[in-house]
């Protein structure tokens, strides 16, 4: 039984969602914590700004995106659209809190590491989008 509970457990986690073309996943500033992992389609991540639509990339799978608002908190600092039909896995932030309220302290070196390679490249994208205003 407590196999069948763990699966239960996971099951909560995880969520498997569709998108159409065109259409938001995440919109730039919405504080929203859930990871998402792109199996199937292209996505679009892009920022706006008063002149206009910045496309930063456009990912395939397999890709994981929105780490940074997963992690820290910080309001989503790109909006992700769908540019083909799109699947993705979602790892939802709430259940994973409920499940593991505290985080092993193996984990934040770990995630440090990840965290710091990931604002580098985003510091080096807001340098591109400074040359480019």
């Amino acid at each position: 039984q407590t196999e069948v509970k763990r699966l239960a457990n996971l099951n909560a986690l995880i969520e498997s969602r569709t998108y159409k073309p065109g259409e938001a996943i995440v919109h730039k500033g919405e504080k929203s914590r859930d990871l998402f992992f792109l199996t199937e389609g292209t996505v679009e991540i892009s920022t706006k700004d008063e002149k206009s639509n910045f496309i930063l990339n456009e990912i395939d799978p397999p890709y994981i995106f929105g780490d940074i608002g997963f992690l820290f908190g910080f309001p989503r600092t790109a909006t992700a659209k769908a540019i083909t039909r799109v699947k993705v896995f979602v790892l939802k932030y709430e259940a994973v809190k409920k499940e593991l309220p505290e985080f092993p302290n193996w984990l934040y070196p770990i995630l440090s590491s990840f965290v710091n390679g990931i604002r580098s490249l985003h510091d080096k994208i807001r340098k591109l989008e400074g040359k480019t205003v």
